[in-house]
């Protein structure tokens, strides 16, 4: 066991040295003291020659990497993983041998990180715990803890998560501290704690500014999610514009500030958006100069202006002829322009907004327009829909495939949220005429026909938000529609 430290650095001569190691072993009677010190010596050998092995496989990998990535390879390499099998069975006998050895806590450290390479998680996360139970200050604690916090995010237990992470939050190691923060801040998010998430991430971001390095990595990501997190406070617009503009100056703070109106937009408050916008124009530090900015944020504004149940307000942002529209000339955007001109026209109860549509409708379909496209074609299916629902008796079939010809022409744009918008749609016109049909008892078959139908749509509605991550309330609707057991099947 003296020998140790000498035999760690022999490289080439290690497995003569854990030869030699085991034959003594093997020569103790199984009651002998001795047998400890002896399976400590081979595991510390095993231990030192898998993390010999793997740091030489280590660099075999990235030499191979950049070859992958300069294209010198057609297929990236595999990450190697330190293969600890002899040292992990050498540790376990010597804490069955020994369970209350002095040095029980660096053992059961090498067992957990020995057993997660292995691919026995579980089995390693308990070692973690088992070692901070004992001793919450031990050397190896912190990486304990990081262990079993990124285990529970990984399978969404987010208080447990929380914990582990604020208590990695106050390390001395900088790195660690950092990290922790980092995602102590996405999770008190999840749980609907936004003041500490505030706190985290702007502790976070003060801790940045003297260290380059450490920004690189996470500056622009913690700013980002920082901001989300004010979205939720009542007084947040303001507190995000005085700590962006001291953190980063005026430029920081405009960005952020288009970046909050986004938000409370994606979260269907249309009022706090366009109030976020209207300051976005009003910001007389930051002005939108740029004809083609100032048209952008007009047409941001306009829309939320008539999500928000204010037509007028932007129709007189944007009409006079598309005012708004005009200095986009063939900008992409100038449709969206225009789709949010027809919204606000149809609010308002305008006829001609349905012409407005039709111009979107008919462009060409591409990547950057086909947002516009779908969303142009879907207003100018809902019309016939609504008086379909209204209608008291079951439509000719001319009508109701005329209805169902305009929501393909949705989908086939291939814009998934507003695919799953017509899905629904389509279900739900189906669903009505299930209704109409089952008041004749002579149509029972028409009857399941059409709820079989509807079903199918919503079943595709539900299944492609899910595949896509979205959450529009055609989604949210499907979902009810069908319910959870019928999702779950």
């Amino acid at each position: 066991a003296r020998k140790v430290d000498e035999l760690l650095d022999l490289g080439g001569e290690r497995r003569a040295a854990i030869s030699e190691a085991r034959a003594a072993l093997a020569a103790l009677p199984p009651d002998d003291p001795a047998r400890a010190a002896h399976l400590r010596t081979i595991g510390d050998l095993e231990w030192a020659a898998a993390n010999a092995d793997y740091a030489t496989e280590h660099a075999h990998f990235e030499r191979a990497s950049t070859a992958y990535v300069q294209g010198q390879r057609k297929a990236a390499p595999p990450a190697p993983v330190p293969a600890y099998g002899d040292a992990l069975i050498a540790y376990q006998q010597l804490l069955e041998l020994a369970p209350r050895a002095p040095d029980r806590l660096e053992i059961t450290a090498r067992l957990a990180h020995a057993l997660i390479a292995a691919g026995r998680t579980a089995e390693g996360l308990d070692r973690w715990r088992t070692l901070l139970a004992e001793d919450p200050r031990a050397p190896h604690a912190a990486r304990a803890r990081l262990a079993l916090a990124d285990a529970a995010h990984g399978r969404g237990d987010d208080t447990t998560a929380a914990a582990h992470y604020r208590a990695l939050a106050l390390s001395d190691d900088p790195r660690l501290s950092r990290y922790a923060r980092y995602m102590l801040g996405h999770l008190e998010l999840a749980l609907r704690d936004p003041e500490s998430a505030v706190d985290d991430f702007q502790a976070l971001l003060d801790g940045l500014r003297d260290d380059p390095v450490a920004a690189a990595h996470y500056r622009t990501r913690a700013i980002d999610a920082l901001t989300l997190a004010y979205l939720d406070l009542p007084a947040g617009r303001r507190q995000a514009q005085s700590y962006f503009r001291g953190l980063g100056g005026d430029a920081l703070a405009r960005r952020q500030a288009r970046l909050l109106a986004l938000g409370y937009a994606a979260r269907g408050d249309a009022a706090e958006a366009a109030a976020a916008w209207r300051r976005v124009l009003e910001d007389t530090t930051t002005p939108v100069d740029a004809p083609g900015d100032r048209a952008r944020v007009l047409i941001q504004l306009a829309e939320q202006e008539a999500a928000a149940g204010r037509p007028d307000a932007a129709l007189t942002l944007l009409d006079g002829p598309l005012a708004a529209c005009a200095p986009l000339a063939d900008d992409p955007l100038a449709l969206s322009c225009l789709t949010t001109l027809g919204n606000a026209r149809r609010a308002a109860g305008r006829p001609d907004a349905d012409e407005i549509f039709a111009r979107v409708a008919a462009h060409p379909i591409d990547d950057a327009a086909a947002d516009p496209i779908a969303e142009a074609r879907f207003r100018l299916a809902e019309p016939p829909l609504r008086a379909l629902l209204a209608a008291p008796e079951p439509p000719p079939d001319a009508t109701l495939e005329a209805i169902d010809a305009a929501y393909r022409r949705v989908i086939d744009v291939g814009v998934p949220r507003w695919s799953v918008a017509a899905h629904y749609r389509r279900g739900q016109a189906r669903a009505h005429l299930a209704t109409l049909y089952a008041a004749d008892a002579a149509r029972a078959e028409d009857t399941a026909a059409a709820e079989r139908l509807a079903r199918e749509r919503y079943t595709e509605a539900v299944r492609l938000a899910d595949a896509h991550d979205i959450t529009t309330r055609w989604a949210d609707a499907a979902r009810a529609a069908i319910g959870a057991d019928a999702i779950q099947e």
